[in-house]
């Protein structure tokens, strides 16, 4: 008797339904399905964590010499950068980074939307400051910036003008540097349990920190003026670096010979942080035994500022 066309077609989707649920069973003990995804346009939006490379191109024009420099991220998920090459080329002796003005950038440009390398703005909407008009980012998910960016915020778009403007004015390679010279966090400097204020073999004033409070050499109490004085040391910023290396070699050895002000620091592990501040030629100087490689122009209010508590 002969079978009707509808019923072999029933039977027919009823063995390949047999047949593909037998296959789907085998696989999943062997094989793993993931559906496709699209990358996101803007590796940061998801994630800024992801960038892990940044470099920074400043055009040159008629009466500003352009540069570009690169900064990589410590490690993964880190918040620490360094700077892997200056405007010389070169991988700068002094490599500390600004951190939180990079966490600032990549966080901000997360809400840019761009297709990859070649993505950027179509609007032409000037940038406020020349400096700022002749600036590119160029982003990277991996460390090897042979390939292409993974984002592009080229000059005169006006996302990368609203994102300078949130992070902070960007116009020279100073102000990529970890700006604090003295180099050490707030939380850092919690850990401090003796300060010395000397010049040469004369002492000023001694701190000493029992439990959670300071007094001077005379057992009197001083914890509100040091505590006001170490967030001051925590927060204040270079004027430049000293360059180049030459040069600023010979200015450090001219500053601790006979220096102005030096300030010696002792943390509860008995590490020492060693400050050194004076007039060289016609510079303020300072220099930092937690960034040794660098020699800092510093602002004359730092000297004011870094003097005895009164």
């Amino acid at each position: 008797m002969m079978t009707s066309p509808s019923k072999q077609a029933q039977r027919l989707a009823t063995l390949v339904a047999a047949l593909l649920a037998t296959s789907l069973l085998g696989c999943s003990r062997s094989c793993s399905f993931s559906p496709p995804s699209n990358p996101p346009s803007n590796p940061t939006a998801s994630d800024p964590m992801q960038i892990n490379q940044i470099e920074l191109v400043q055009a040159g024009d008629a009466t500003h010499k352009g540069w570009s420099a690169q900064v990589q991220r410590q490690e993964q998920n880190s918040r620490e950068w360094h700077i892997t090459r200056g405007p010389d080329g070169q991988r700068p002796p002094d490599g500390e980074a600004d951190g939180e003005l990079l966490e600032t950038l990549l966080i901000n440009s997360a809400s840019f939307k761009a297709t990859g390398g070649s993505g950027t703005s179509k609007t032409t909407t000037p940038i406020i400051t020349p400096e700022l008009r002749r600036l590119t980012l160029k982003l990277w998910r991996s460390r090897d910036s042979v390939a292409a960016p993974d984002l592009l915020l080229e000059v005169g778009t006006p996302a990368l003008e609203k994102i300078l403007q949130r992070a902070r004015v960007l116009s020279s390679f100073d102000h990529l540097r970890a700006p604090n010279w003295v180099g050490l966090s707030l939380e850092e400097l919690s850990d401090i349990k003796e300060i010395t204020w000397r010049r040469g073999p004369h002492i000023y004033f001694i701190a000493h920190k029992t439990d959670s409070s300071w007094t001077d050499q005379q057992f009197m109490a001083t914890d509100k003026k040091i505590t006001e004085w170490l967030k001051a040391a925590a927060v204040d910023r270079f004027k430049r670096v000293v360059e180049p290396f030459e040069l600023a070699q010979s200015y450090k050895k001219i500053l601790l010979n006979a220096p102005d002000l030096e300030i010696v620091m002792k943390d509860r592990k008995d590490r020492v942080v060693q400050l050194s501040l004076g007039r060289v030629h016609d510079r303020m100087i300072g220099v930092s035994s937690f960034r040794p490689h660098a020699v800092f122009e510093i602002f004359p209010t730092t000297m004011k500022s870094f003097r005895v508590p009164e």
